[in-house]
């Protein structure tokens, strides 16, 4: 009897541990130290996390949080049904610290982990090691992610192309590409290994696969590349290129399976290699033939989540393809119809809500004299808004091109006015930054949201990627705001809303 009590004690016990992991939130604690001394000082750390099946452009919540003085932190997720995702990245001395916030990882609802960051301070890197219940599959898809990353800085397959396959010389090019061939076999069976030998699940493992080490997406945009570089200089060379495309890349992809709804790094990757798949094929490619792959080769939710993604990030767009402001809007309607679960919709909506034609909303906003404008009484002239924050280095970069290029060309044109607006919650800062130069220029009507994104015109159109810009017509309407940030393609578009 008293053996029988013994043996049962054991399954008991594991019994009791199980039941509490799976009631448990998504745990993580982990510890920073420095690769140098062992030792870690105060440091940041932001998480960023996403609800299961989350599209692109969509934002997520974060948690920002400090190190105790031994470099220790701690937090938990919320615990949703399914796999969701999250990003991480800590920062040394106000400095982001490289290979700590390139990969998204799947979070499972009974994840327990244990983070383990050495930072080496000369080179502002760090390695990762996990260990918990559930850590395998993240420690697998950091290391596949240093092959060939879905997000973030090269990983070895892209440096070993660079360094030993360089294809310069037209007459080098078909043993080139045959010794691309054999090291993107190899690579990929590299990958698949490491993911077999491991004790996980069949559902994760099929997810890892297409999750990371982006192998076929490197491929693809290599042999695009390839193409799109010798395609009229030299036929003959391009038409090599297509062959061995053809030849590998059912070798190299892979068939549709429903588990890709829940992969969200592979569905950027793959709307992107579908483009240059056309390109490939057929030397050209237009996004209403990329939405036509989306609904012919998928379904459900991942046909979904592709053309959601496309409408609210661009998810598919590739530089060989013309961008036509009044397609793209056509597409989102013709298309909406595959929008059917709510949290998606309700972003798709509102994406819908910045085709061309709609009134623009009538928020209200300051000038720089406190005074209340509001859109709807600047009727009559063609506007151009330029969406702006302090600090933001992409909208700096904007201005400069925008002020030397297009400005000038339209300053003069009574029918034409530019607003500058920024989303400063800090007045003074705001003026500060009017007054710098470096976002806009005291020649454009300034405004500012004193609410930041959550003014009720930023909520409405559910902006948060900056900087952001729309083309107003003179009834106040749209007229463009899928816009192609390059000079000339500005001048073009006003041209055409003043032509009106």
């Amino acid at each position: 009897m008293k053996f029988i009590q013994k043996t049962l004690v054991a399954p008991l016990f594991i019994l009791i541990c199980m039941v509490g992991v799976l009631n448990a939130q998504p745990r993580f604690s982990g510890t920073l130290r420095s690769l140098q001394n062992g030792k870690s000082s105060f440091d940041s750390v932001v998480i960023s996390f996403f609800r299961p099946n989350c599209p692109e452009g969509v934002v997520g919540q974060a948690i920002r949080l400090r190190t105790d003085k031994d470099g220790n932190f701690s937090f938990q997720l919320p615990k949703y049904e399914g796999i969701s995702r999250m990003v991480f990245w800590t920062r040394y001395k106000q400095k982001t610290v490289n290979g700590t916030g390139f990969l998204h990882y799947m979070v499972e609802p009974e994840d327990q982990i244990k983070i383990d960051i050495i930072r080496n301070d000369s080179t502002q890197h760090a390695e990762l090691a996990f260990s918990g219940y559930g850590a395998e599959k993240y420690n697998i898809a950091y290391q596949l992610e240093k092959i060939a990353p879905s997000r973030g800085p090269f990983g070895t397959y892209r440096k070993t192309i660079n360094k030993d396959i360089v294809l310069d010389k037209p007459e080098n090019f078909a043993h080139k590409l045959l010794q691309l061939e054999k090291l993107t076999i190899e690579t990929a069976q590299a990958k698949t290994d490491l993911i077999q030998q491991s004790g996980l699940s069949k559902k994760i493992k099929k997810m890892l696969t297409y999750n990371y080490g982006a192998i076929y997406h490197e491929w693809t945009w290599r042999m695009n590349d390839y193409r799109a570089k010798y395609s009229k200089q030299n036929p003959e060379v391009s038409e090599l290129i297509k062959a061995s495309f053809l030849k590998n890349k059912q070798r190299f992809s892979y068939p549709f399976d429903p588990l890709m709804a829940n992969c969200p790094n592979y569905l950027a990757t793959v709307a992107v290699d579908e483009a240059r798949n056309l390109y490939l094929t057929n030397g050209k490619v237009d996004l209403p033939a990329l939405y036509k792959v989306f609904e012919s080769k998928y379904s459900g939710l991942t046909r979904e989540l592709l053309i959601a993604n496309m409408a609210l990030k661009k998810i598919g767009f590739v530089r060989e393809m013309a961008i036509d402001n009044h397609v793209i809007d056509s597409l989102l309607v013709a298309y909406e119809k595959y929008i059917t679960k709510p949290f998606i919709k309700e972003a798709y909506t509102t994406k819908v809500r910045l085709l061309a034609g709609t009134p623009i909303f009538n928020g209200v906003f300051k000038d720089i004299s406190g005074s209340e404008v509001a859109m709807a009484s600047l009727k009559g002239k063609v506007l151009f808004i330029d969406m702006w924050f302090t600090g933001c280095g992409a909208c700096m970069e904007f201005h400069k091109i925008f002020h030397k290029q297009v400005y000038p060309v339209f300053k003069e044109n009574k029918d034409f006015l530019c607003i500058s607006l920024c989303i400063d919650k800090n007045n003074s800062q705001w003026l500060n930054s009017v007054k710098s130069g470096k976002y806009t220029s005291q020649e454009y009507l300034n405004l500012n949201s004193t609410l930041g994104v959550d003014h009720p015109f930023f909520k409405h159109y559910g902006i948060s990627g900056f900087p952001f810009l729309i083309l107003l017509d003179k009834n106040g309407k749209i007229y463009a705001s899928n816009i192609n940030p390059k000079p000339d393609a500005i001048i073009t578009l006003i041209n055409k809303a003043l032509m009106l």
